[in-house]
């Protein structure tokens, strides 16, 4: 091993576990410990870390926990901006002894640039914006985020550009509790982005996505991944990347024995082309009424929706409803759960929550019911929060379904 190989690894163990031994490193990668204190020097030396007697830390950002900056004036010059780090692959690597996680996410990493508005502009027409906020978001990223909250052996694997949003999203990432990383780069296409708008009171959101890097990722990319994807008992993944090599990791999943579930969004009509290597599909209520072409617009017609989507040779439908809820079938059984009530915020990531919670309790063994009850709870919980990625705490789920005998 070179030795820019070798620092880009040690790199990735700092992202991770955020402290380094001298002894340890020098053991892995059989080389003295001379040798590990001149590669941690290097990356001190771009400010990547500080070193300490027998060790280094990562060094952290206030702003690269969040994405807000007064000094960001003009995003195009952001996304074109280099990136401070050579071009690297952040391969994964566990928290918790090197073992396979429970929960895989193929995901996605977008900014959220988030503006507050009194009203939804019309055709044709500005608005004012009240603030504007930077997220780390994303499907995926958020998924995970979700997840993380539940299961401490989630994994993560998306990719950024080589820009300064790609420098931002790793160190946020770091710091997500996320047990195992895989961030690949891209260096023809941006790191994914988002406009966000958020109508106050409501809370409620528009949302334009750019994609970028997201939707370049290749079967290099998953080779990578495969045991992983062979040995978690769940995978979760989205639209939000390359929808061919998405199709076949949930396949190799499928066939692998995990419980394999899709959150179809964006919508994409393609989708129903592997239907039959998904288990559990949560459309809300616009992806429902595209996949089964019944407009939703109460329970019966949810009730119709999901049982057209059934036949489309998925096991089980969960049709999420916003604030009214869920809506289940198993093709025996119909199940609706009504929503909990909820101050409402910024609704933005309300379906992240919902689908990393859902992942993580199945994974932890819940029954699917008893994992739909909880992740209800969760989502109603998350609107109550700014930023999609802003994920509450166990304690607080338990609260909110014991105050509602749930």
């Amino acid at each position: 091993m070179n030795k820019n190989d070798r620092q880009r690894l040690i790199k990735t163990r700092l992202i991770i576990d955020k402290e380094v031994s001298v002894k340890a490193l020098a053991g892995t990668f059989s080389v003295t410990e001379r040798t590990i204190r001149n590669d941690l020097q290097a990356l001190a030396d771009k400010h990547l870390c500080e070193m300490f007697y027998g060790g280094a830390r990562l060094i952290k950002h206030d702003e690269d926990i969040y994405f807000e900056s007064t000094s960001i004036n003009n995003i195009s010059t952001l996304l074109e901006a280099p990136s401070t780090t050579k071009a690297r692959s952040y391969p994964a690597v566990s928290r918790a002894n090197e073992t396979s996680p429970e929960i895989y996410i193929l995901g996605s990493f977008n900014i959220d640039i988030v503006l507050e508005v009194n009203e939804f502009p019309k055709v044709g027409e500005s608005v004012l914006a009240h603030s504007t906020k930077y997220y780390g978001g994303g499907k995926g990223a958020n998924q995970a985020i979700a997840a993380a909250k539940i299961n401490d052996q989630v994994h993560l694997t998306i990719k950024v550009g080589q820009d300064l949003f790609a420098d931002r999203a790793k160190n946020y990432l770091a710091n997500a509790n996320i047990a195992s990383l895989n961030i690949l780069e891209d260096a023809e296409h941006p790191t994914g982005n988002a406009i966000i708008l958020v109508s106050q009171p409501s809370g409620e959101n528009k949302i334009a996505i750019n994609l970028g890097a997201n939707s370049h990722i290749t079967v290099d990319d998953i080779i990578h991944d495969l045991d992983y994807i062979r040995d978690c008992r769940v995978f979760l993944t989205q639209l939000e990347n390359n929808f061919d090599i998405m199709s076949l990791a949930i396949t190799y999943a499928k066939k692998s024995g995990a419980t394999t579930i899709l959150n179809p969004t964006p919508y994409n009509d393609s989708v129903k082309k592997i239907l039959p290597f998904v288990d559990i599909i949560t459309p809300n209520e616009i992806e429902a009424s595209d996949l089964s072409g019944i407009v939703i617009n109460d329970h019966e017609s949810a009730r119709l929706a999901a049982e057209r989507i059934y036949k489309l040779g998925v096991k089980h439908v969960i049709i999420t409803l916003g604030d009214k809820g869920c809506h289940y079938f198993n093709g025996n059984r119909h199940f609706h759960l009504v929503g909990h009530k909820a101050a409402v915020i910024d609704s933005s990531g309300a379906g992240d929550s919902f689908n990393g919670s859902l992942a993580a309790s199945i994974a932890n063994g819940k029954s699917i019911e008893d994992s739909l009850i909880f992740a209800n709870a969760f989502a109603s919980l998350k609107v109550e929060r700014r930023g999609a990625s802003n994920m509450p705490d166990t304690s607080l789920v338990e609260a909110r379904l014991s105050t509602n005998n749930l």
